[in-house]
């Protein structure tokens, strides 16, 4: 009788260990989950409380940024208008941040908005790296990218200025001719993409509303962006100056590319993008700079 009862307790308390791991070993990974969606415990009330101060000091600054450029150099010129364009792509960037913030449930489902914000402020950084824009211009992009790195932070990407990593050449010892090559063929793809892609919106359901034109805008924001490398790159005696443009180009063609993943547009268009991928990806290894996807993975 005894042993009966040895064994019974022995098997309840072998219930009991295995009921503690497992209980244990479940919250363990509902933990680890929570830290990968949420890597920093906060609310969606104190996310909300860093995307209002970004919404307010992108405000401030679009307004400084233009007369700063009315008032410089670059007035009247192709560079002044790319510079606001990426200016007011910034403002509806973040309008749309807000919008998407709004209708989800959990915060950390807007990723995708936060990254693409980041990408064009880190469009305009190099300018204000590279150029002189007022005291109050400067102090007021200094604040909003201490906002925006902030939310950054929280979720879990690349601060702005470091969505790629600015590693330099890493040996491709290609000569100039025929980066002149990676660079004429993208631009080929990009004039080639731009067109069919307008014309897969125009029969899409997005036809006539404010995200085709948001769509549109990036297109061509990424054909003016290939224009602009090619200047530069002909301007330059080394190929490798102009890691910030094809930076540039990369931010942009990042911003499409989660757009062809999330909608389905037409055989064409596609096999289009995928060119125009495989090109930018080429040109991406050459300088040095990730691939699609390779900062974020």
């Amino acid at each position: 009788m005894k042993t009966m009862k040895k064994g019974i307790t022995a098997l309840f308390m072998f219930v009991v260990a295995l009921t503690a791991v497992f209980v244990f070993d479940s919250e363990t990974n509902a933990q680890t989950y929570r830290r990968v969606a949420n890597p920093n415990n906060l609310s969606k009330i104190q996310v909300e409380r860093i995307l209002r101060r970004v919404e307010e000091r992108t405000d401030r600054f679009v307004a400084l940024f233009n007369d700063s450029l009315d008032n410089s150099r670059l007035n009247n010129s192709n560079r002044e208008n790319f510079l606001n364009q990426r200016a007011r792509a910034l403002e509806s960037a973040t309008d749309e941040l807000r919008r998407e913030f709004d209708r989800s449930d959990r915060w950390i489902e807007n990723q995708d908005e936060v990254r693409r914000t980041l990408n064009i402020a880190s469009d305009i950084n190099v300018a204000m790296r590279n150029r002189r824009f007022g005291a109050s211009t400067e102090r007021t992009w200094n604040l909003l990218k201490t906002e925006l790195n902030t939310l950054a932070q929280a979720f879990n990407l690349p601060t702005v200025g470091n969505s790629y990593t600015n590693v330099g050449n890493v040996g491709n010892n290609l000569n100039k001719a025929q980066v002149d090559r990676l660079i004429t063929n993208l631009e080929t793809r990009v004039d080639r993409f731009v067109v069919q892609f307008d014309n897969s919106l125009d029969n899409s359901r997005l036809n006539n509303t404010r995200r085709e034109a948001n769509l549109n805008r990036r297109a061509r924001d990424l054909e003016v962006a290939t224009d602009e490398l090619r200047r530069e790159f002909n301007r330059r005696d080394r190929w490798i100056e102009n890691q910030d443009e094809v930076r540039r180009c990369l931010n942009i063609a990042s911003d499409i590319d989660v757009a062809m993943r999330n909608r389905r547009l037409d055989s064409a268009t596609e096999n289009n993008w995928r060119a125009v991928r495989v090109e930018l990806n080429a040109l991406a290894k050459v300088y040095g700079l990730p691939t699609f996807g390779g900062a974020y993975n």
